[in-house]
This record gives structure tokens, sequence and C-alpha cells, in this order.
């Protein structure tokens, strides 16, 4: 093979690795956001909403269930509208109820919402109570994050820690999913779709 062909081939490889290892870099820093699905409206009056199973799973304390419905709540998906008190007090649940991921999306919910003090909380607690070391090491990172970059001060610290203990003491609101899941009214009396009255 010619030497001049061999180095061209050899320096777009190269060029192209590293443009694209730069592209994987960027695209790590931007943050993701979610387009709402449309929102579940019944066809017939007694259709229940698709997720249905999963509602009555997360009303009687299924952590899992709380924590996926707290994911779909804070991104509006599923059918169901984006409400992010709903996402944080089934975060709540689902900690409480011994899933403790849900420590990981309350300190981001209260990152994005700039509630860094919050967020340091979650973080004590996800340390305390996680099961993995790999979720322990990324919160013991996420805290130094907000400390580094002066996020939250010693006192904040202090308080965050006093309010760590007291909800791992607080008892919850009961968790009533019943409203969100009762499908609104239909626009006609008949409930057939092709009899509209607008």
């Amino acid at each position: 093979m010619n030497p001049f062909i061999f180095f061209i081939l050899i320096f777009f490889t190269v060029n192209l690795s590293v443009a694209s290892a730069n592209d994987t870099k960027d695209a790590a820093n931007i943050p993701i956001s979610y387009a709402s699905d449309p929102i579940f409206t019944p066809i017939y009056p007694e259709e229940e909403h698709p997720l249905q199973g999963l509602f009555n799973l997360a009303q009687d304390q299924d952590a899992r269930a709380q924590f996926i419905l707290g994911d779909l709540f804070s991104k509006g998906k599923g059918g169901i509208a984006q409400n992010m008190k709903y996402a944080d007090l089934l975060f709540q649940h689902s900690a409480k109820n011994g899933y403790p991921e849900a420590f990981i999306r309350l300190a981001a919910l209260a990152q994005q919402s700039e509630q860094y003090q919050e967020a340091y909380k979650w973080h004590r607690l996800s340390i305390e109570r996680q099961k993995t070391k790999d979720l322990r090491n990324w919160s013991r990172k996420e805290i130094k994050v907000l400390t580094k970059n002066k996020l939250v001060s010693f006192a904040e610290k202090k308080q965050a820690r006093k309010d760590a203990k007291t909800w791992a003491l607080l008892k919850l609101p009961v968790l009533d999913l019943k409203p969100l899941i009762t499908p609104p009214p239909l626009n006609n009396e008949e409930g057939d779709p092709d009899n509209d009255k607008n």
C-alpha cells in the first residue's frame, strides 16, 4: 500500500475517533427534556386508565409501582399529566417503603428546582440507605459537587442533616391516587364518541 494513502487513512480514522468521543462527551452534558404524552381520556364511560393496575399497586403501598408512577408523573408520560407534587409524594412513599433508588430521584428533582439544601438531604438519606456501593458513591459525588460549587453553606448542610433525621421519623400523608385515576367525564351523555354535542 502506498505510504501516503496509509497516512491519510490513519489521519482520518484518528480524527473521526476524537470527534466522536467529543460529541459523546458534549451529549452527556446536555439536559434531558421530555415531551409529554397525550393525557388519557376514555372513549367509553366504563373505560379504565391503561395503567390502572399500576395505580392500584401504588395505592396498596407497592414501592416499585410508586417509583414508576413517580417517574411517569415527573415526565408527563404514560397518559398521565405532569405533576411534580405527586411525583415528589410518590417518590417519598417509594423511599419510605424500601425502594432506596427513590432518594436519588428526589435529589434530582430538588436540584432541578434549585433547592440545593433539599437535594443535600436526599443524598444524605441515599448514602445511608442505598444497598449498592455504586449508588452510595454516586450520592457522595453529588454532595461533593454541591459543596465544591458552594450551592449549600455549612449551616444549610447542618440543617439538611437534621431534616434527614426528621424525615426518617415522619409519617407521610396518605397516598390517595383515586382522584388521579378517575377518568374525566365524557362530553356527551351516551358515552358514544360519535355523538358529541359540541
